[in-house]
């Protein structure tokens, strides 16, 4: 199938005021997910592509893939042996398969700042919206990305079921009830998989087995490429989707702030929703930073009476 441009893959929608996002999105069930990004023209990159980018620049994209497997896999082997030098935390579990074990040790590492394939999404839109506009800037939009996950997991099960020979909607069956194949699935992570063919490559939504105060407040989930060289949008481009929808269904929304209303998101979105970097950073990180973004955009509450303010609140839900 030829490459088709980004921009197709995605509805979108652009977004003057606060509004206009809380109605769009509140149309959208429990299967969708989010992702805010400063820059509308930010591709979805992971941190680990984007360092392996930097440091392999010149490498042919078959080089790029070899070498990404075996980094990634001495990196992930390196924080296994040592983290517990360094924290109380307990990953280890034999009763959870080798994906999942290895996903959560990466979950674990990216929240303390290492390279990793797993790209941070919300269940939460204002959420997401709230890193859309954390280090924005009024020279270029910023945006929040969507994606329906129900129809995310039938197409990684379509593309399971055809790399394996199954016949159609037999691939979580076969999950559930053949042990071999389960294997075979559940430890794809750790096997020299060097298959070229973007076609069966996949992106893949993983609940964090490990939680920590920062993933719950940030409502947080993750998405795993199915190779640790590719970008998620890499491997959208190569799904079928044609300006947001997937054989008929909904599955790619794109939310673009507008760069000359920015001011008035970040008021909103602090003093009226409460969402600050306080409550998506707890501890005295998040404090601080919140104290920042404060005095950067003004972004005091006014000291007024309570018609004043509740005139000022009625005013804020007008943005």
């Amino acid at each position: 199938m030829l490459e088709v441009e980004e921009q197709s893959i995605w509805e979108t929608k652009d977004i003057f005021k606060w509004i206009d996002y809380i109605n769009a999105t509140s149309l959208l069930d429990k299967n969708w997910i989010f992702r805010g990004q400063k820059s509308v023209g930010y591709d979805l990159s992971t941190s680990f592509y984007r360092t392996l980018k930097e440091s392999l620049a010149n490498l042919d994209s078959i080089s790029l893939k070899i070498d990404g497997f075996y980094i990634e896999k001495f990196l992930v082997q390196e924080f296994y042996d040592k983290y517990d030098n360094y924290a109380d935390i307990t990953i280890r579990n034999d009763n959870i398969t080798y994906n999942d074990h290895a996903y959560s040790l990466l979950s674990v590492m990216q929240h303390y700042g290492a390279p990793t394939r797993l790209q941070d999404w919300s269940r939460c839109p204002k959420i997401a919206s709230f890193f859309a506009f954390d280090g924005a800037t009024l020279e270029e939009d910023s945006c929040v990305y969507a994606l329906n996950t129900k129809v995310l997991e039938d197409i990684y099960w379509g593309k399971i079921e055809k790399k394996f020979g199954l016949e159609k909607s037999q691939g979580r069956d076969s999950y559930k009830s053949d042990i071999e194949f389960r294997n075979q699935i559940d430890s794809s992570f750790g096997q020299e998989d060097f298959d070229l063919d973007m076609s069966n490559q996949t992106i893949n939504v993983f609940e964090p087995l490990i939680l920590n105060k920062r993933l719950r407040a940030q409502k947080g989930v993750f998405i795993v490429p199915s190779q640790p060289h590719l970008t998620v949008s890499d491997i959208l481009k190569h799904y079928e989707i044609d300006n947001g929808y997937y054989q008929g269904q909904s599955i790619a929304k794109k939310f673009i702030f507008k760069k000359e209303n920015l001011i008035n998101f970040i008021k909103v979105l602090t003093q009226k929703e409460k969402i600050t970097h306080e409550q998506m950073y707890p501890g005295l990180e998040g404090l601080s930073l919140s104290l920042k973004q404060m005095v950067k955009y003004n972004n005091f509450t006014p000291k007024i009476g309570k018609e004043e303010m509740e005139h000022y609140m009625k005013r804020l839900e007008l943005l």
